[in-house]
């Protein structure tokens, strides 16, 4: 399947990370980083309580080394997935936190992180760093100040804001918006939907 849809001029290809309701996304994301040449891969998405973040940081590490640099890093806030695994949605605090603890993982920095939800201590990703550039991180997001928040700090934004007009203008004007509040151009952020 993976072949087809390279194949069919995709550019790339979202596995979803949702615990108990799908397959390990991972697992799946690395089949098709063998399966593939060019495709972006990425979790649409990961959450900052499904796994502990540097866990996540560093599958995704993995999948990009084996994929020569293709893979995104997706995050948001959760649903019903992760409420049945007895958490509650992400806030927007936690998940820019996620953000900002993976973007330092993949520099190579050695760190100390102690948060409400999950600490590290002397920290450091080992291996997956050389010969590739570090993962793109997105987020997926579908509210306002989610959608702001992924305009001042991600790489790209997920938008689940449904594919009619006024739908799109709601999420490009917050996403804007949050871009540049954090003096960045918006045209630089990537929109999938």
């Amino acid at each position: 399947m993976v072949r087809e849809i390279e194949g069919m001029g995709y550019d790339h290809l979202w596995i979803t990370d949702s615990s108990l309701h799908a397959r390990d996304a991972f697992v799946y994301l690395t089949l098709a980083a063998r399966e593939s040449e060019r495709l972006r891969l990425g979790t649409n998405c990961t959450h900052p309580h499904t796994r502990h973040p540097a866990v996540t940081a560093n599958a995704l590490a993995s999948v990009n080394e084996v994929s020569g640099g293709r893979a995104i890093l997706g995050v948001g806030a959760g649903d019903s997935p992760v409420e049945e695994l007895g958490k509650p949605l992400a806030k927007l605090s936690e998940v820019r936190s996620m953000l900002d603890f993976a973007r330092r993982l993949y520099t190579g920095e050695r760190f100390d992180y102690s948060g409400p939800h999950f600490a590290l201590h002397n920290g450091q990703l080992r291996y997956g760093l050389d010969g590739v550039s570090p993962p793109k991180i997105y987020m997926t997001a579908s509210g306002p100040k989610m959608l702001e928040l992924a305009g001042a700090v991600a790489d790209g934004v997920i938008v689940h804001c449904g594919v009619f007009p006024e739908g799109l203008e709601f999420a490009t004007s917050h996403v804007r918006r949050g871009a540049e509040s954090a003096g960045r151009n918006f045209a630089d952020i990537d929109f999938a939907w």
